[in-house]
Formats: C-alpha cells, structure tokens, sequence
C-alpha cells in the first residue's frame, strides 16, 4: 500500500494524492463503500471476474449485457456498495479509452459519495505494456479528482481517497512516478485556471522560482532594461503596466553531450492590445500563457524524469493590454534572432 503522497502543491496548501493499494493475486470481488469496475471483454480467460459475473449474471440478462464495446451497466446494493461492468474490445482499445474508463468510475463514485474505487484486472490494448496501462491508469484516476475551487469559500472535495488495483504490473516506484506524474499536470491546470489579476508575469516568475530550487535548476532571468533585442516580447507588453519576462529554467544531468531547448509562450492574459477582442473572444486569453505552464509543470518532475541530456526549458512572460503605449498596427519591430 502506498500512502497518500504529497506531490503537489497550491500556494502553501499541500494537495494530497489518493492511497493506492495493489493486490497482485486474488480476485476483487464487491463491497459496502466501495465502487467495483469491471471490464468485460469476452476472453475465455476472464477467470479473475468470474465470481463477480455469476453474482450479477441474472441482473446482466435482464439488462442484456452482451460485453460489447461501449456497453454500460450499474448496479448499487447497500449489502455490495456499486458494481459497474463495462463492454470493451481491447482490439481496438487506446490508452485514451483506458483513461476514460478509469474517469467514468471515478466520477461514478463520486455520484454515490463512496471512498474507493476498486479495479478488476484492466484490458490491455495490443500495444502497450501492463505496465505502462497502469500508469497511465494510475495517472488518470489522480487527475478525475481535480477541482480548481481555491476562491470558493465552500470548496468541493472528492469523497473519493482510495484506489485499489489488482494486477502484478505495478511496482511501489511506478505508483510514485504516476503520482509525481499527476502533480505535474495539476500544476499546469492551476495555472492555467488562475484568473489574471492573479497570474501575472511577475507571479509565473516566482512560481517558478519556487520550482526551480525544488529541481535544483539554475535560472537565468531577464527583464525591462535587460531585454535589449527582444523586440517582439517588448513590444507585445508595451501596453500594460506588468513588466515583461524572458525565463530560463536549465537542468543538467552529470555528464551530458545534448543539450534540447523548449520554449513555452507565456502571455498571461491577450486583449489583443489595439485589435481589442470580443468578449467572447477575450475571457479565454487568460489561457495564452499555456505553452509556458506545461513547460513549467515538466521542469517540476525533470529529475524524476532524469533524461541524459540538457534541457533549457525557456519562459517567454507578458501580457498584452490596451495602454497609451500600446503596440500600433502595422508597426515594424525586430524579434531576437
């Protein structure tokens, strides 16, 4: 069993992860407080749910439940908590299908107020590894929980803490890795979720400070006076009162011959300075900043990751108002390089 791990983090709230258990042998059958998902697929070698299937046979007939791709069915019983069955064809499974099996159970669960989620044996689509399945899995089921409700004086907590799995796949590192994995990804949702009278570039450089001495990464990071040939970043912020960002994050591993460079747009919030949007066409502009929070959220987990080469992971922050300065129509500027 592993326990609820503490791989992401709000602020100096700590998001904690879901507890996740695995049973290599035996056969997961139903009980009170729990949801059982369980994948049907037609194969002669479904023994691991067969107990399961002879209980629920009479209700799976009056359904007629054949197995198929796509087939759904749910039972609740206070005596065996929820049973869902699916029908899946794992000839032409993807771990996109996967994944969205684990988020339907998931929010099943949370429709019912029920703590666990329990796994029977998940199908394996023909070209990926159990291993790989179950954390991808495992990345899934810690990403159908998320909620960014931090400016909400009632916040909506998922009643859902618990994961049981049954396979042999998945090792007590592979858990970790998923969970790290997940922490990662809910980090560049909060950030891109922030509003922007929050997330400005000054707050992304010192959220990824923050990350940056966790990772043990130098930073290089310059600014107004200090941006001297960045003409297309200086020129886009001119607008607005927030002073524009050029970050870099690097991780070096010990010895190293490559070096990659990644580089995310960070445009915290995009009216479209004297081009002004709609408003329909406005509130999603916060989000222009998304190249460079998905940046962001992978130099969090890079010493997990550990690749044998160097990675520059480069920050481009601003936002583009509309100000007395802002940028003209048909202006020439000159962008770096």
């Amino acid at each position: 069993m592993i326990d609820r791990l503490r791989p992401h983090r709000y602020h100096d709230e700590e998001i904690l992860s879901m507890e996740h258990t695995v049973e290599r042998f035996g056969n997961p059958l139903p009980q009170p407080g729990t949801l059982l998902a369980v994948f049907i697929t037609g194969d002669e070698s479904e023994g691991a749910i067969e107990p399961i299937k002879r209980i629920f046979a009479r209700g799976l007939a009056d359904r007629s439940f054949a197995g198929r791709g796509g087939e759904r069915v749910v039972f609740t019983t206070q005596e065996m908590g929820t049973v869902c069955f699916y029908g899946v064809d794992p000839t032409v499974m993807t771990l996109h299908d996967i994944r969205d099996l684990v988020h339907d159970a998931i929010t099943e669960a949370d429709k019912h107020t029920l703590g666990q989620v329990t796994f029977a044996p998940l199908p394996q689509p023909s070209r990926a590894t159990p291993a790989y399945v179950y954390q991808q899995a495992l990345v899934q089921s810690e990403l159908s929980t998320y909620r960014f409700d931090h400016y909400r004086r009632i916040r909506a907590y998922s009643p859902v803490t618990r994961i049981n799995w049954y396979t042999p796949a998945l090792r007590d590192t592979d858990i970790h890795h998923a969970v790290k994995i997940a922490g990662a990804i809910r980090t560049a949702r909060d950030l891109i979720n922030e509003p922007p009278n929050i997330l400005t570039p000054l707050e992304m450089v010192r959220r990824a400070r923050r990350i940056a001495e966790e990772q043990d990464l130098r930073v290089t990071l310059r600014s107004t006076g200090n941006l001297i040939g960045f003409g297309g970043i200086t020129a886009v912020s001119r607008g607005s009162k927030n002073a524009p960002f050029v970050m870099v994050l690097s991780y070096e591993p010990t010895s190293w011959e490559h070096r990659v460079a990644l580089v995310g747009k960070g445009i915290t919030f995009d009216s479209g300075g004297l081009s002004l949007k709609s408003t329909e066409g406005m509130l999603p502009m916060k989000n222009d900043m998304a190249g460079a929070a998905s940046i962001l959220a992978l130099m969090q987990v890079i010493r997990d990751i550990a690749p044998p080469f160097a990675v520059d992971a480069i920050l481009m922050l601003a936002d583009n108002k509309t100000g007395a300065d802002a940028l003209e129509l048909g202006s020439v500027i000159r962008p770096y390089g």
